[in-house]
């Protein structure tokens, strides 16, 4: 009968987990490598957001200093610029006086304006009892162009008036000239008018 000395006997003893680590870790390899392939892309800078339109009014104050009104400094980016009298605010015109009053409109925003129009509101009479309205003559141009020449009150009856819409960082100029006609006569002395005006830009 064979013995095995010890010095064999510790050497196998080492040598079977040695051989049953090496057949567990090729296994564990081979079953690794089974759908082991990947592929990704991860897209880390998705954004979104609203542009914006707004309109800047530059103009003079009766005083002639600069003054400048922007959309955004009313409500809804809808706001009221009462410091540029377009026309002119002379209450003591003579008859063929002309007033002429210059503005610039600027889209500050990052849309372009799709569309522009200008709204004239009613026009009322001080006193009541002079009618101005029917006799006070407005030219309105626009880049030199004249897109509107009447009354004040054929002017409110008119209804909104399409301007050129403007692109991002674009501006349009306008005169409106006011003329109180050589014809009037001594019973509209001491007559004024008011006539509201809403420049709009649609996009």
């Amino acid at each position: 009968m064979n013995s095995i000395s010890p010095k064999n006997r510790r050497r196998a003893s080492w040598m079977v987990p040695a051989a049953l680590g090496t057949t567990a870790l090729a296994a564990s390899l081979f079953t690794g490598s089974l759908g082991a392939y990947t592929a990704s892309i991860t897209n880390s800078n998705n954004t979104a957001g609203a542009g914006s339109l707004v309109m800047q009014e530059t103009g003079k104050d009766s005083t002639g200093a600069a003054v400048t009104c922007t959309s955004t400094d009313g409500t809804n980016n809808a706001a009221t610029c009462a410091t540029i009298n377009k026309y002119g605010g002379n209450t003591a015109m003579s008859p063929g006086q002309s007033v002429s009053t210059q503005i610039t409109l600027k889209n500050t925003g990052t849309v372009n304006a799709t569309a522009a129009t200008l709204t004239p509101g009613n026009c009322t009479n001080n006193p009541t009892t002079i009618d101005l309205c029917s006799q006070m003559q407005i030219v309105i141009t626009e880049n030199g162009t004249q897109i509107w020449s009447g009354t004040a009150a054929a002017l409110a009856a008119k209804g909104p008036i399409s301007l050129t819409a403007p692109a991002a960082g674009a501006a349009n100029n306008y005169q409106i000239t006011t003329t109180l006609p050589a014809s009037a006569t001594t019973a509209s002395a001491g007559g004024q008018i008011s006539q509201p005006l809403t420049w709009t830009y649609t996009a």
